[in-house]
């Protein structure tokens, strides 16, 4: 094959690649959206007993799929980085138990 076709495949080629990492943020954003595996933050949870050493019953959180209630005793961090939302997709919605030492928070 001829070096000078060669060179320009490879021009090309490192053209290309260029163009794709000038637009990573619309490609982060279109993989964030499609995929059921990302970051999800935490916007309710139940727990009982004090505060500062609480027994957390359930956890929602918020992700690019929308809401979902998984299982993830004993604690219910803030921010999960990769939590799969597709086994909780039925749980949705679903309430535990209650108890009468139930309490519930909002955005802590």
């Amino acid at each position: 094959m001829n070096p000078r076709v060669l060179l320009w495949l490879l021009g090309r080629l490192l053209h290309g690649f260029s163009n794709l990492m000038g637009r990573w943020p619309i490609l982060l954003i279109a993989v964030f959206l499609i995929s059921p595996i990302g970051p999800h933050l935490r916007v309710s949870y139940e727990y009982y007993g004090d505060h500062n050493h609480p027994y957390f019953l359930s956890c929602t959180y918020l992700g690019s799929r929308g809401f979902i209630t998984p299982d993830l005793p004993p604690d219910c961090p803030v921010i999960v980085p990769l939590l799969d939302a597709r086994p909780w997709k039925q749980k949705a919605g679903k309430r535990r138990d209650n108890r009468a030492t139930v309490r519930r928070a909002s955005g802590s």
